[in-house]
């Protein structure tokens, strides 16, 4: 058997191993949930804990779809105020009331013996409803008891339900006595953007209670008004919640007004809900995808005139679900979960950052709070007057949790049935004697996707648009390289808005695009590898002989065969023809995590819904690119023990990922190195088991993947196969032709010594002078080796 340097031996399989490599590179990505990074310890800022008792029957009995769109309430105009009302972080001094209370509106009321209005209706844009958003409201905080999105449903199927991004949520937590044994039950409730209640001058009033009676009353739909009165029943302030939707725009205007009664100043801070965890959907790669998120302004030093709102898909900016959910503690004989502040904290504030806005996402949706720049003064210490961008009204963010289950509950089972809201705590305002002060609030609800964010120029100001990135975060956040997934988006969008108009043709472009530019890279690539691997072929018999010859002289052998190799003019740097292969890893990694997360792919049919035309819409068959091709729907999910913990539940039979195994095999054909009767039979061994990975696990890894990345890597691959086929054949045309050449000059006594041929200078392109230097760096090692040798011999 012909003797083989590591570096030779190392060759025979490290084709493969790097295409294996790369697979399940992007398969880590894919499956990768997000990392444990904890945020920095907040700061403390004292709250008290709210209980929210359970609405009446009455007040959670739906209210009957409204047969027209309801205009949406008449947006308020804007009160302008001193500068000195601009709300600061400042401790609110000790109340001058002896007790301050809501005060109950009478039970008599016929509005409250009937569900509030809803805003917004859910017919559908193509119905002629120019409003995106239903909100229905709970009597609890006047707060949103269901926000709906009236174009986008829950699948593509006809009947499918509206995609509800915001739902009031209840659960019922038994009550232990000292033996443990249940004694009664209470009811804990998230209301989603509800008024908790107000400081006023120090002093908390409560305003989400049902008894005496309910706090909040209806002034025409979507404006709500409560008083709070002193100890003598005089009206000390009165709060106004105004919901305003835009036509054609996913963004909500919370006006909040809140209007001093009294003859003397008040310091007033409103204590709320914003969004509440958003669905988590059908859990898949990448595990649960919900994030919290969120974006700052910079210091002045760094950022003057307080600008540019700055976000990302670091630890900092973006934080999944799990680790803003955090771990319950055992308490009490219950399990519970801890409340936790998010801002401020200690390094934002040494920074000098501020919190321009907050929210909630999962893989397609957002619902964020912001601030409306426009509804409050400008800023006055950044040199000249500059839009206000600070979350006054989340001057302190906490999250809070439906926190208890009984003592049988495992912990994980109380991780997954936990519910999570986020707690804003406004900046105090200084409201002057009859006058008003304001905590509005801005919220995007709505669709995660820049085609939406950047259409309405206030959500474009507040950098709204930062919310979405191509990445599945924790550890794999930096190797989906955003801005390589930016470019590729905005490419994407450009074929199929101008040029394809269907995102299924636009993907299979998209892909021919990005191979037909890396493909200098991959041809010398590629070159390189087959022309080593023919030379190793062809010396095989000369090392075997030299084996046979040295093989106890270890020093000689590798001496004779380096000789060899100089001789043939075979050169080791051949080998690394592989390694631009790690060059392309970052395109492909940000194409694949593009197309996962982006919006606009979700319910979208491939090829203009050629399958559903000709079955008369009856035929799931690619007709949702953001989920799995079901070529064949079971209408029911199969939980597969291991595979199903990677990918999901399987609900239908999927032909897509089977033609890929077959390409994947057509395509290690012509990628894999050729054998050569040099490999042992390991070696063999191990290229068999490298091609049985390729073409079976990895299309079994890829079963339940959307649609569009199925097609992306079938595309892929079967480009791949045509142009190493083409690329191998030109490769044996310019041997064949360089052979004939070299026949020729020996035929016409060119080559006899002494001989010289003028000889056209050219200078090397970039991937000889990369092997070039490579090649001198090897000679290098190699004089090295020679050297020490040498000294080492003659030191015996």
């Amino acid at each position: 058997m012909a003797h083989q340097s590591p570096t030779v031996r190392a060759f025979r399989i490290i084709a493969p191993i790097l295409v294996l490599l790369g697979a399940v590179g992007l398969f880590l990505v894919m499956i990768t949930g997000p990392g444990t990074n904890k945020p920095v310890p907040p700061a403390t800022l004292t709250t008290p804990t709210l209980t929210t008792p359970a609405p009446t029957a009455a007040q959670q009995a739906p209210a009957p779809a409204p047969t027209a769109p309801p205009v949406a309430a008449k947006e308020p105009t804007p009160t302008a105020e001193p500068a000195s009302n601009i709300p600061t972080l400042s401790a609110p001094s000790p109340s001058s009331f002896a007790t301050l209370a809501a005060k109950p509106w009478p039970t008599v009321s016929p509005i409250i013996n009937q569900a509030f209005t809803p805003l917004g209706s859910l017919l559908p844009e193509s119905d002629g409803n120019p409003l995106l958003l239903e909100l229905r409201f709970s009597a609890i905080g006047a707060g949103i008891d269901t926000l709906a999105l009236s174009s986008h449903f829950v699948s593509i199927d006809k009947n499918a339900p509206n995609e509800i991004l915001q739902r009031q949520e209840q659960v019922l937590l038994p009550v232990y006595d000292a033996q443990g044994t249940v004694i009664r039950q209470i009811s804990r409730t998230v209301v989603p953007f509800a008024m908790l209640g107000v400081y006023i001058d120090g002093q908390f009033v409560e305003l989400v209670s049902n008894h005496p009676g309910p706090f909040w009353r209806e002034l025409a739909p979507g404006r709500f008004e409560a008083l709070i009165a002193d100890a003598e029943g005089q009206d000390v302030l009165r709060i106004t919640r105004t919901f305003t939707l835009a036509p054609g725009r996913y963004d909500i205007l919370l006006d909040q007004k809140l209007e001093n009664l009294t003859d003397k100043p008040l310091k007033v801070s409103a204590v709320q809900y914003g969004p509440i965890d958003l669905p988590v959907g059908i859990v898949r790669y990448g595990g649960d995808l919900r994030r919290l998120r969120f974006a700052f302004l910079s210091n002045t030093q760094t950022d003057p005139n307080q600008e540019f709102v700055r976000s990302g898909s670091d630890s900092t900016h973006m934080i999944p679900h799990s680790t803003a959910l955090g771990d319950p503690t055992w308490d009490g004989g219950q399990w519970a979960f801890p409340e936790k502040a998010f801002w401020p904290e200690p390094s934002s504030v040494q920074s000098g950052l501020s919190l321009a806005w907050a929210g909630l996402t999962n893989r397609y949706f957002a619902v964020a709070v912001h601030t409306v720049p426009d509804r409050q003064p400008d800023r006055k210490d950044t040199g000249a007057p500059r839009p206000d961008k600070r979350l006054h009204a989340a001057a302190k963010l906490d999250r809070v949790v439906l926190d208890r289950a009984p003592a049988n509950s495992a912990s994980n089972t109380v991780l997954a049935e936990a519910v999570m809201a986020l707690r804003l705590t406004s900046a105090v305002v200084d409201i002057p004697p009859r006058q008003s002060g304001h905590a509005t609030l801005g919220i995007y609800a709505g669709p995660n996707s820049r085609r939406y964010t950047d259409a309405d120029p206030k959500l474009v100001q507040m950098g709204i648009g930062e919310m979405v990135v191509f990445t599945f975060g924790g550890p794999c956040a930096f190797c989906t390289f955003q801005p390589i997934a930016y470019l590729l988006r905005w490419y994407l969008g450009f074929l199929h808005d101008y040029i394809v108009f269907d995102w299924a043709i636009a993907i299979i472009v998209l892909v021919i695009t990005v191979r037909t530019l890396l493909h200098p890279l991959t041809r010398w690539s590629q070159a390189n590898m087959t022309r080593f691997g023919k030379q190793m072929s062809a010396l095989a018999p000369k090392q075997a002989k030299l084996k046979e010859r040295f093989g106890n002289d270890q020093a000689k052998l590798r001496e004779e065969l380096a000789k060899l190799m100089k001789e043939e003019k075979v050169n080791y740097t051949g080998a690394l023809g592989c390694i631009p292969m790690f060059f392309q890893m970052p395109i492909w990694i940000a194409l694949y995590a593009m197309i996962f997360f982006t919006f606009e792919l979700r319910h979208e049919a491939a090829f203009f819904g050629f399958f559903q035309a000709i079955s008369g819409h009856s035929w799931s068959f690619l007709g949702d690119l953001a989920e799995p091709d079901h070529f064949l729907n079971f209408n029911l999910n199969l939980h597969i023990p291991l595979l199903s913990s990677l990918m999901g539940p399987i609900d239908g039979l999927n032909i897509l990922p089977l033609v890929m195994g077959v390409v994947f095999y057509f395509q290690q054909k012509y990628m894999a190195p050729p054998t050569s009767a040099s490999m042992t039979p390991e070696q063999e061994t191990q290229q068999k088991i490298m091609k049985i990975m390729m073409v079976v696990m990895f299309p079994v890894f890829m079963y339940n993947a959307p649609a569009a990345l199925s097609l992306y890597f079938m595309t892929n691959s079967i480009l791949g196969i045509f142009e190493s086929k083409w690329i191998r054949a030109k490769v044996d045309r310019e041997d064949a032709q360089r052979a004939a050449d070299a026949e020729a000059r020996k035929a016409a006594g060119l080559d006899r010594p002494g001989t010289r041929v003028a000889a056209e200078p050219r200078k090397p392109g970039l991937f000889a002078r990369i092997q070039n230097a490579l090649e001198a760096k090897q000679a290098q090692v190699e004089r090295l080796r020679k050297e020490q040798e040498k000294r080492k011999n003659k030191g015996r």
